[in-house]
C-alpha cells in the first residue's frame, strides 16, 4: 500500500495540473529578432511601462501603452467579417501594384486588427479557465479558436502576395527584416485549403474534448453526480477508489473516441503537408525544435534505463514518503513570491510589480477553474497574464514560480518568438531560484523541505514526461486499422510499467488515464520539451548551490539573449551543457542518487 499511495502522489500531480502555454503567437515578423531584452530599466516603486509592439518596430513610434487593472479590460467577440475584409483589401492593393508605402501604410493598422483578435481570444480563454462553468465564455473561446485558420489563412495570402510583388524588397527592408518572404515562395499553410479544412475537423474536436471534460458528471450510487465533489467528499479509500472507476469506465470511451479521431485527422495533416509522420510535421514546422524525433525517441529511451530506477528507488524512500506540502493560501502563496521575487532584483522583480499592478493574474483557488495553470500574452496591452489551478498547499508556490517564469520571459522578450525547451527552462529555472531566494515557506514546512521535494518533483518530470512521450509515438505509431481504444489503452498499461510507476491494484487507471493530459489531445508531441528544459534549469540549480547568485546571473544572461535558435545553440552559446549530449543523463542519475540520498540496485 505505501508504493501505490507514494506513487499515486508522484504520478498523478502533473495528469491533472499540467502547464501549459498559450496557443503559438501570432507570426509577427516585426518581432522575429525580439529575443533582445526591450522592456524599460525602471527604479524605485515606479511602475514599468510598457511600449507598443515592444518598442522594436523602428518604423512606427516607441508610444507607451495606457495599461489598466485587467478586470476592467473589455472583451468584444471579434468582427471576423470586417478582419478579412480588411486583408482582403490588402492582399488586392498588394496584386494590383501599390507602392511599398502604400502597402504598409495598410499593413499597419490591419497587424494591430490582427493583434486585437488574438487578444480578444487570450482573454476569452482566461475567463473560460477561471470559472468552466461560464458558457458564454467557452463559446466565445471556442469561436476565436475556430477562426483563428481563417485569421491565418488571409494573412499568409498578403505574405504570399508580396513574394510576387515588384516592392518585396522594399517591404523588407522597410519593415520584416532581409529574406522575410523566402519562407512563403514555395510553401503554403493556411492557404492550402486541404489543409484548412482539416484543421477546422481538428478545431471541432478540440471543442468537442473541452465540452466533454469541462466539468464530468459521472453516474454514481444511483445518480448523476459532480465528479470534482465526488473525489472530495470521499472519507475513505473505498470510496475514493470506486469513484475513480465509475469515472474512468464512463469517459475513457467517450473522451478516448475523440482522440482516435484527432490521430486520424493529425495523420492527414502531415501527409497534406508532405511529411512522413505527425511527429515529423511538429517537430519541424509546429514547435521548430532543433533535434529530430528520431534523436528525441533516443533520448527518451535513455531516461527509461538512467532515470527509471532512480524514479523507483524514490517511491520506495521511507524518507521522502514523510515529506508533504503543508497547507497554505493564496494570499502566502503570492506574498512568498513577491519577496523572492523582490530578492532576485531585476527582471523578476519589475515583472512581478507589473504583473501586481494591473492585476495579470489569478491564483485563488476554485472548484470552478480548469484543471490547469497557464501563461498566456495579451497583445493589444504587451502584457502577460498567469493563471493557476491551486490546490490549497504549498506545491501552489511552486506552480506559482513555475507560470511566473513563463510571465518574466514573456515580458522580458514582449513574447518574442523563441523555442519551447527554452521557455519551460526560465518556468522551471525560476521555480528553483525562488526557493533560493524564498526567506520562509509558505506554509508550516520549511524551505529545506520545498527544495527537496523541488528536486524530487525534477525527478518526476524526467520520468513522467518522458513516459508520455513515448506514448504518443507508441500511439501515432498503430496503423489506421490497429488504432482501437483498446490497443491506446493497452499501451497506456505497458509505459506505466516499463516507467516504474505501475501497480497491479490500479489497472484501471493505469490503461485510462491518460485522457487526464491535456497535452495529448491540446498540444501533441509537446511534452518532451519538459524534459530538456528540465535538465537546462538543473544546471541553473546546481549553479546557485554551488555559488550564490551565479545561477540568477545566469537565467538573466538567457532571458538578454536571442532564444529563437534552439535549445543546443542557446545553452552552448550561454556556457551550459547540451541536454543532448552523450553520457548527460548518467550524469544527471547520479546527482539524483547522491542529492535525494537514494539506494538503487
Amino acid at each position: 500500500m505505501k508504493k501505490t499511495l507514494a506513487l499515486l502522489l508522484l504520478c498523478l500531480c502533473l495528469l491533472l495540473h499540467g502547464c501549459t502555454l498559450s496557443a503559438p503567437a501570432p507570426t509577427d515578423p516585426s518581432t522575429a529578432e525580439a529575443g533582445q531584452t526591450a522592456s524599460a530599466q525602471q527604479t524605485g516603486s515606479e511602475i514599468p511601462r510598457r511600449l507598443c509592439n515592444g518598442g522594436l518596430r523602428d518604423y512606427l513610434p516607441a508610444k507607451t501603452i495606457q495599461m489598466t487593472s485587467f478586470d476592467r479590460l473589455a472583451y468584444t467577440r471579434p468582427d471576423t467579417r470586417s478582419l478579412y475584409d480588411t486583408f482582403a483589401r490588402l492582399t488586392a492593393a498588394v496584386e494590383d501594384g501599390a507602392d511599398a508605402d502604400t502597402i504598409l501604410n495598410m499593413y499597419y493598422p490591419a497587424y494591430d486588427r490582427y493583434y486585437s483578435f488574438y487578444t480578444m481570444d487570450a482573454m476569452a480563454n482566461i475567463r473560460y479557465s477561471a470559472d468552466t462553468t461560464d458558457s458564454f465564455y467557452r463559446a466565445e473561446y471556442d469561436f476565436c479558436e475556430a477562426a483563428a485558420p481563417e485569421v491565418e489563412k488571409r494573412l499568409e495570402a498578403f505574405y504570399k502576395a508580396c513574394t510576387q510583388s515588384p516592392e518585396r524588397q522594399a517591404l523588407e527592408q522597410a519593415c520584416f527584416g532581409q529574406d522575410y518572404f523566402a519562407q512563403y515562395d514555395d510553401y503554403s499553410l493556411y492557404t492550402n485549403e486541404e489543409y484548412l479544412a482539416l484543421a477546422r475537423q481538428e478545431e471541432a474536436l478540440l471543442a468537442q474534448y473541452r465540452a466533454a471534460v469541462e466539468s464530468p458528471i459521472v453516474f454514481y450510487d444511483g445518480r448523476q453526480q459532480n465528479y470534482a465533489d465526488l473525489l472530495r467528499s470521499a472519507r475513505d479509500y473505498e470510496t475514493y477508489y470506486s469513484v475513480l472507476q465509475a469515472y474512468y469506465s464512463q469517459y475513457n470511451p467517450s473522451v478516448g473516441a475523440v482522440y482516435l479521431a484527432l490521430i486520424r485527422v493529425r495523420g492527414q495533416i502531415a501527409q497534406c503537408l508532405g511529411y512522413d509522420t505527425y511527429a515529423d510535421y511538429c517537430y519541424d514546422s509546429v514547435y521548430e525544435r532543433d533535434y529530430t524525433p528520431l534523436q528525441g525517441a533516443d533520448y527518451i529511451a535513455q531516461v527509461r534505463r538512467q532515470l527509471v530506477p532512480v524514479f523507483q528507488a524514490l517511491a520506495y524512500d521511507d524518507e521522502f514518503a514523510r515529506l508533504q506540502y503543508a497547507e497554505t493560501d493564496s494570499d502566502g502563496v503570492f506574498t512568498a513570491l513577491k519577496q523572492a521575487a523582490a530578492s532576485m532584483g531585476g527582471t523578476a522583480e519589475e515583472a512581478f510589480r507589473f504583473m501586481e499592478a494591473y492585476d495579470l493574474y489569478d491564483i485563488a483557488q476554485s472548484d470552478r477553474k480548469a484543471d490547469t495553470s497557464f501563461t498566456t500574452y495579451l497583445y493589444s496591452y504587451e502584457a502577460p497574464y498567469l493563471l493557476l489551478d491551486a490546490q490549497g498547499t504549498e506545491e501552489d508556490f511552486l506552480t506559482f514560480a513555475h507560470e511566473f517564469g513563463h510571465f518574466a520571459d514573456a515580458y522580458a522578450h514582449y513574447h518574442g518568438q523563441g523555442d519551447l525547451e527554452t521557455a519551460e527552462t526560465f518556468s522551471q529555472a525560476m521555480e528553483y531560484l525562488a526557493l533560493f531566494y524564498l526567506q520562509d515557506a509558505p506554509g508550516s514546512s520549511s524551505v529545506q523541505n520545498l527544495q527537496r521535494l523541488k528536486l524530487a518533483d525534477t525527478l518526476e518530470t524526467f520520468v513522467t514526461q518522458a513516459a508520455f512521450a513515448d506514448f504518443e509515438n507508441r500511439v501515432y505509431a498503430l496503423p489506421d486499422d490497429g488504432l482501437t481504444l483498446e490497443a491506446v489503452n493497452r499501451i497506456y498499461r505497458q509505459i506505466a510499467k516499463d516507467y516504474g510507476f505501475y501497480t497491479e491494484e490500479f489497472d484501471f487507471y493505469y490503461s485510462q488515464a491518460w485522457i487526464d493530459v491535456p497535452h495529448f489531445f491540446e498540444s501533441p508531441y509537446y511534452v518532451i520539451s519538459y524534459c530538456l528544459s528540465a535538465d537546462a534549469a538543473l544546471q541553473i540549480c546546481r549553479l546557485e548551490a554551488e555559488t550564490p547568485g551565479s545561477g540568477l546571473e545566469k537565467y538573466n544572461e538567457l532571458l538578454n539573449m536571442n532564444t529563437s535558435d534552439g535549445l543546443q545553440a542557446v545553452l552552448t552559446a550561454s556556457g551550459l551543457e547540451n541536454p543532448l549530449k552523450v553520457g548527460k543523463l548518467e550524469e544527471i542519475s547520479g546527482f539524483f542518487r547522491q542529492t535525494l540520498n537514494l539506494k538503487t540496485d
